[in-house]
């Protein structure tokens, strides 16, 4: 029993940090888009230090469990690519070329159902985040599922995502879920709240 929580406290953990990780990334990318909005993130804040404690922080997710840490990593990396298809990237290949060469990898190292469990929890928080964020981003002019689709549309997309996620791993569908909220929150109290920078 001690054993089995252990277990769900390690797994749990590494979610956390995976998803600080891959939140930090997205808000370095986004930086100047922050920067222009007066907004303050936590990437904002660290400038350079950003790097070396995303190194830290996804060296110890590994280390807790590297299976489900490497799949949402690479997962984020596929479903933050959706949006850039078609462009050229820094290494000349095409965003859709890209995505195909790190699905490939995921499945070939992780297999084809941690690969697509951690592509389609990917999506469901990329969906809520943008129902989440919907007037922000309307006034940011950022791409947003829910803008783009409708509500109703994206709902129903919604409940399939989560259908299709439980259906492959209920462990891992809910320890993400669970931890997902506390992600926001870490940053929010690392950053020090929502202050503007303008």
């Amino acid at each position: 029993m001690l054993s089995e929580i252990f277990n769900v406290l390690k797994d749990s953990l590494a979610v956390l940090l995976v998803g600080l990780v891959i939140k930090l990334t997205d808000d370095y990318l986004d930086q100047l888009i922050d920067k222009d909005n007066c907004e303050m993130s936590l990437s904002v804040k660290l400038k350079e230090a950003v790097l070396p404690y995303c190194l830290l922080i996804y060296s110890i997710a590994l280390l807790l469990n590297y299976q489900i840490t490497l799949a949402f990593f690479l997962a984020a990396y596929i479903v933050g690519m959706f949006s850039d298809l078609n462009r050229p990237l820094s290494f000349g290949l095409k965003g859709y070329q890209e995505c195909l060469l790190v699905s490939i990898i995921s499945i070939g190292f992780l297999g084809f159902r941690l690969s697509l469990l951690a592509v389609i929890i990917m999506l469901i928080i990329q969906v809520i985040d943008d129902f989440i964020d919907l007037k922000m981003d309307k006034n940011r002019g950022s791409n947003n599922l829910v803008a783009k689709f409708g509500k109703i549309e994206t709902g129903i997309a919604l409940v399939i995502l989560l259908c299709f996620a439980l259906y492959l791993s209920v462990y891992y569908s809910v320890i993400s879920l669970f931890v997902y909220p506390f992600i926001s929150r870490v940053l929010n109290l690392a950053k020090g709240g929502y202050e503007q920078i303008c």
